[in-house]
């Protein structure tokens, strides 16, 4: 995936304009590796790089750790206790 550095008008692209920050290309446009090559190098219009690749984020998914299950013994009795919170008291 490719950013704006700069603002700039792709001549290729029908004149659309991509201002600083934005993605390129845009959704619905594919340009060749050329292309990309010379907005992302000093061989375009301008001389400078338009264009700057961005490292993508790969999503992790979290590691499920293994969920402690309660035992019960038969013939023995289940405490029932009320569980006491921290934290701040809530105003009614």
């Amino acid at each position: 995936m490719y950013k704006a550095v700069v603002n700039f008008v792709d001549l290729q692209d029908h004149n659309y304009r991509y201002l600083t920050g934005d993605v390129y290309p845009r959704k619905g446009y594919t340009p060749n590796d050329e292309r990309t090559a010379s907005l992302a190098g000093t061989n375009n219009r301008r001389g400078v790089p338009v264009i700057a690749e961005v490292p993508q984020k790969v999503a992790v998914k979290p590691v499920e750790e293994p969920v402690e299950k309660r035992v019960e013994i038969p013939g023995e009795p289940v405490e029932n206790k009320p569980v006491k919170r921290r934290g701040r008291k809530k105003n009614a």
